[in-house]
């Protein structure tokens, strides 16, 4: 978990009036990303980036950008095609500095353009910034997995991966979005693309916004596929086609160059996750966590102790209590 930022302007110069805001919006979101900061500034861009390093933890800083440093990126969020894809890339002439999933997103970009997001197999939020031709891309993944806020004005964007960070801008409105309550009151959430905060909107999972000297264009890249196919094979058939899917899904997710976590709540989800990482992973590789209540109407602690007692998994347990939160 990492934290993006940036701000652009369509006046070239202005957005070094941000420079003194960009940190404290930073350091706002500090707790997604521990491991290191990154800043770049250009004439009309600024990019800043806090890491939880996950993936070459010593060489991965970010901001990344390419070779002459024309494009740069920031990235929340992780790759998983992005072994076969830097190979490929770097057959075609790239040249990678680093070992980090998050650089593929430049050298991907040169390649194929905005089409690159339909590409990257993974969960992300991303900033893109070419200073060719003075043009930020922001992309969200088709899950929704990474969060990622926006304010724009006349000639003016501003982002962040979480609503308290914008809200460090000074310029960004702080008016309550009644719309926005009243939706918060019905559905016990508000849905994409509206915020608590009027004017200030939350990218949908699976949209882009492509902006370029003030103007800003809002598209949706991918949508969920309708298949009408229907599985006519037997039941021990559909199990062990439904597992092969579930184990290559959890695989996929195992890239990392530090030990790995898995959060266990002992319900059905999180068990089959764990049963899965159990034969795909070196038992000495991950624990599991497990957050319990010390309010037995909300506690499901037991039942990850005897998932975790069953798999023979580390199990680090908190129990929480009103007064803790």
């Amino acid at each position: 978990m990492c934290c993006i930022a940036g701000a652009v302007s369509a006046r070239p110069g202005e957005v070094a009036r941000y420079r003194e805001e960009l940190r404290p919006v930073l350091d706002a979101m500090r707790h997604r990303g521990p491991d290191g900061e990154g800043i770049v500034e250009f004439d009309q861009a600024l990019l800043g980036h806090c890491r939880l390093a996950i993936v070459d933890p010593k060489g991965g800083r970010q901001p990344l950008c390419n070779e002459d440093g024309s494009v740069c990126a920031i990235v929340n969020g992780e790759l998983y095609n992005y072994p076969t894809l830097k190979r490929v890339l770097e057959k075609k002439g790239h040249r990678f500095a680093t070992n980090s999933d998050s650089e593929l997103v430049v050298h991907l970009y040169e390649e194929a353009g905005e089409e690159f997001v339909r590409i990257l197999d993974g969960m992300f939020a991303l900033a893109l910034w070419d200073s060719r031709t003075k043009s930020l891309i922001l992309a969200r993944d088709p899950a929704g997995q990474k969060p990622l806020y926006y304010f724009m004005s006349s000639t003016d964007l501003l982002f962040a991966s979480e609503l308290r960070g914008l809200l460090r801008f000074s310029n960004v409105p702080r008016r309550v979005s009644r719309d926005a309550l009243t939706m918060y009151f019905l559905y016990n959430y508000v849905p994409s693309p509206f915020t608590l905060i009027e004017d200030v909107k939350k990218l949908p999972p699976g949209h882009m916004i492509t902006w370029q000297r003030g103007s800003a264009s809002l598209r949706q890249y991918y949508q969920i596929p309708v298949d009408a196919r229907v599985f006519r094979g037997k039941e021990d058939q559909a199990i062990e086609e439904f597992w092969k899917i579930f184990d290559n899904s959890v695989k996929k997710r195992l890239l990392a160059d530090v030990p790995l976590g898995l959060f266990l709540s002992g319900g059905i989800d999180s068990s089959c996750i764990a049963a899965s990482l159990k034969h795909l992973a070196p038992k000495d590789s991950y624990s599991a966590f497990s957050i319990g209540f010390k309010d037995r109407d909300f506690d499901e602690s037991l039942y990850a102790r005897q998932v975790a007692r069953y798999l023979g998994i580390p199990l680090y347990e908190k129990l929480l209590s009103p007064a803790d939160v």
